[in-house]
């Protein structure tokens, strides 16, 4: 049987937040995002283009846009990448989970679709890893039930 993919847009290797605190991307996906993904029934696709530098590049947007789930890690998130998110959320509706690291500044709060924070230890890795596997896994289960109910759907 296959699992409908969702789409994994984060940076990868570990690097500095705004604050200079350093983040750990691939220990955040294979700790916290891959083991979500396929728990939720889904096969995880990660972005082989690290979007922290510039994310409009025309084959990584049209993944993005065009797999059925997606999850994007909005720690390091620029303007672009709001408005590309942005273009997903109107193409696919209730189909995308944000992630991000936990802290003091980040405005994520304020989102309307679903986010999950985490949180990092002084190395960039994380701690308290079970609720927020356990948060993202319902977000995209929850959104697997969205897109079946979506007169959007394809």
């Amino acid at each position: 049987m296959n699992r409908p993919l969702c789409f994994v847009l984060m940076p990868r290797g570990r690097k500095p937040d705004p604050d200079g605190a350093l983040v750990d991307f691939d220990v955040v996906y294979h700790n916290l995002i891959a083991p979500a993904v396929h728990s939720a029934g889904l096969e995880p696709l990660r972005s082989v283009q690290d979007f922290s530098e510039d994310f409009y590049l025309k084959p990584l947007f049209e993944q993005f846009i065009l797999c059925p789930f997606a999850v994007v890690d909005l720690t390091l998130a620029g303007a672009n990448l709001y408005y590309e998110l942005g273009a997903r959320h109107a193409k696919r509706p209730g189909t995308t989970v944000a992630v991000y690291a936990d802290n003091e500044k980040t405005p994520l709060h304020r989102l309307t679709l679903d986010a999950v924070a985490y949180s990092l230890a002084g190395d960039g890795t994380l701690t308290n890893l079970v609720p927020p596997r356990e948060i993202l896994t319902g977000a995209l289960e929850k959104a697997r039930r969205t897109l079946k109910e979506s007169p959007f759907s394809d």
